[in-house]
């Protein structure tokens, strides 16, 4: 098995505080995935490890909260994240970015919230 690389670390605690909104894990796993960043020789390295960190933590929230029992959502959403996460491993991450991109441009108006009211912008203040 090979341990997780550092940027996969730092992206699953950022994406735990976004989620949670905890400010402190927040500003430590930004300072954290900044020293893997900087300390990573190899880019492709850290941009694989940050996109399985991302999607692997944002699914187990996703799939946690289909449940209103917490034990249920835990355990249903750890077996989502854990498969997310085998699965990634198996796909380049260059078709997973190109997917993110081209999802992020078919719903840009709803992630980003230009005229309906919800989105980034509403949520942000921007």
């Amino acid at each position: 098995m090979v341990p997780p690389h550092g940027a996969d670390i730092a992206s699953t605690l950022l994406a735990s505080a976004t989620f949670g909104a905890n400010p402190f894990l927040f500003v430590i796993s930004l300072i954290s995935l900044g020293a893997s960043f900087t300390k990573d020789k190899k880019k492709k390295n850290f941009k694989k490890g940050s996109i399985r960190g991302f999607l692997g933590m944002g699914s187990f929230f996703l799939a946690a909260a289909v449940f209103k029992t917490p034990l249920l959502g835990l355990i249903f959403g750890t077996c989502v994240a854990l498969t997310v996460r085998k699965i990634l491993k198996k796909i380049p991450e260059k078709e997973i970015v190109s997917w993110i991109k081209e999802e992020f441009k078919k719903h840009k108006k709803l992630i980003v919230g230009v005229g309906v009211g919800v989105g980034i912008t509403s949520l942000t203040g921007l």
